[in-house]
């Protein structure tokens, strides 16, 4: 009876062996082992660029032996969104008049379900000049600097002068693509504001511009001034200050003695 017994023990366990050792694997339904399935991943999912910049994007395809990826460009509503090529080089449009926001897509062409996406900002140039305003004395000077963003080339701009005034508009020197002397002349003919701009090279509609103010030929310009002056009946006692607009030229009041004048329309001037 033991014999029987050891008999069956021995092929109890030879079943379990084979149970633990995978036989009649085939049998049933499998499922894939996590390292099987295929996955997508870009090495980074947001950057802003401008017109014409190009950009070099780097895809990492895990799961598959076929690690090839299929780009494609999407967004930016009815503009332009730029071009990217089978190696995954992005360009940017040539010319960008406002900021749009586009979408990479990168689809693993072993399974085009499997994909990642990065966000594009295309930014137009922008160009701002300092000082704004001005005011400028006849026969003084003024430096401007001009201010670009976006702009991968780094042009700079042109500068022109767009005047309203008959005769002598002062003069330019010192002209570079991102700064420029003015010089005012030494008598204004009027006192119109004149425009001075600064057109990006790379997209010349792109510009900004900032206005001058001459002073009026024979005397001060026009403008509103706040004065403080001394009666000339008490010259212990001074008065409030006060604000008045001139006209050119200016008189000084023979009942008033004047001691102190500052212009508060022009940048920097007055209070």
């Amino acid at each position: 009876m033991a014999r029987p017994i050891r008999h069956l023990t021995l092929g109890l366990c030879l079943v379990i062996l084979c149970m633990l050792c995978g036989f009649g694997r085939g049998s049933g339904p499998t499922t894939p082992s996590e390292s099987n399935v295929v996955s997508v991943s870009l090495t980074e999912h947001s950057l802003t660029l401008s017109g014409d910049e190009t950009h070099q994007f780097s895809a990492n395809v895990t799961g598959s032996s076929n690690t090839n990826v299929i780009w494609s460009v999407s967004g930016c509503e009815s503009n332009t969104c730029g071009s990217i090529s089978t190696t995954s080089l992005y360009t940017a449009p040539a010319l960008v008049s406002t900021k749009l926001g586009g979408t990479i897509t990168a689809a693993a062409e072993a399974d085009s379900s499997r994909v990642d996406q990065a966000a594009v900002v295309l930014m137009p140039i922008i160009v701002t000049i300092s000082p704004t305003e001005t005011w400028i004395a006849p026969d003084t000077t003024q430096v401007f600097t001009a201010f670009v963003q976006y702009d991968h080339l780094n042009a700079g701009v042109t500068w022109a002068m767009d005047s309203a005034c008959s005769d002598n508009c002062g003069t330019r020197s010192n002209v570079a693509s991102t700064s420029v002397t003015y010089t005012a002349p030494a008598r204004a003919s009027d006192s119109a504001p004149l425009k001075l701009t600064g057109s990006s090279v790379s997209d010349p509609s792109r510009k900004a511009e900032t206005n001058i103010t001459l002073a009026a030929a024979g005397g001060m310009a026009e403008g509103d001034y706040a004065f403080l002056f001394k009666s000339s009946g008490d010259c212990s006692r001074d008065s409030s200050a006060s604000r008045a607009r001139f006209a050119a030229p200016t008189r000084r009041s023979r009942s008033a003695k004047f001691i102190q004048m500052a212009r508060t329309d022009a940048p920097g001037l007055g209070s």
